[in-house]
């Protein structure tokens, strides 16, 4: 199995990010670029498949920030040396499909040709309905429009991981990612998702249960980092690497 962390650039810790304007903040941004770095490169030494991030904008809160996925992407992919890198997602309507390409295309030379591209359709109106007007277009949710595939065939499977060494520490984990979420994505329509969540044997056995009814072969881990200590995204990243994913036969970037 084909195992992604999907980083959302959180900038800060939550009693942070409750003092407001977060985004604002240069030394949150630099601590926060300091730490992708350094998780980008053990991701990629412990063998994750790859790694890549979300696209938002005018986000002076600073939960999501991410304005540029693919210049992120350059600065991971400068670092590390196997890893994939891409973008979950580039939102399209808001972008020159044709520059798009051609970003991508320079990204995949500069990475040696370890760039995926993602699209995405944009679900937050306060900045899709600005940036995507020359596209005649708005912020929108899935119309549940996609096309039918058999299990396990072209399918791949995303969830919030909360993984530590003992349940307790989980379940903290957890609260700050349920005040991050509520306070955050279902004010813009976003619905709660799957979330592994436990000791290394728990969420082994959350994905393997999963695996079985779907017949996926790729997983998109979704982590709060900033939202958590840099140590403790450091050992999130270890446990899972070597106590969960040698139960699936992981594929490395």
């Amino acid at each position: 199995m084909k195992f992604h962390v999907f980083m959302l650039p959180t900038i800060g810790r939550k009693h942070e990010l409750e003092q407001g304007m977060a985004g604002q903040r240069d030394d949150l941004y630099q601590r926060m670029l300091g730490e992708i770095g350094e998780q980008a490169r053990f991701a990629g030494e412990l063998g994750y498949y790859g790694i890549g991030f979300t696209e938002h904008h005018f986000h002076v809160e600073g939960f999501e920030l991410s304005t540029n996925p693919i210049l992120l992407d350059v600065y991971v992919g400068l670092r590390t040396e196997r890893i994939k890198v891409g973008q979950l997602a580039l939102v399209l309507p808001a972008h020159n499909p044709l520059q798009v390409a051609e970003d991508v295309a320079i990204l995949d030379h500069m990475t040696g040709g370890r760039a995926y591209v993602g699209f995405a359709r944009g679900y937050q109106d306060r900045w899709v309905n600005t940036l995507a007007q020359a596209a005649g277009v708005g912020a929108t949710s899935s119309d549940k429009s996609e096309r039918e595939l058999p299990l396990g065939e072209g399918i791949a499977m995303g969830g919030t991981l909360c993984l530590a060494d003992t349940p307790e520490q989980a379940q903290e984990m957890r609260e700050q990612f349920d005040w991050l979420f509520e306070s955050w994505f279902v004010p813009f329509g976003f619905p709660p998702g799957l979330v592994f969540q436990g000791t290394p044997e728990q969420v082994t056995k959350q994905i393997d249960e999963m695996q079985q009814a779907l017949g996926f072969q790729e997983l998109f881990l979704w982590v709060c980092r900033g939202l958590f200590d840099h140590q403790v995204m450091m050992r999130q990243l270890e446990l899972f690497a070597n106590k969960v994913t040698p139960h699936f036969g992981s594929e490395q970037g």
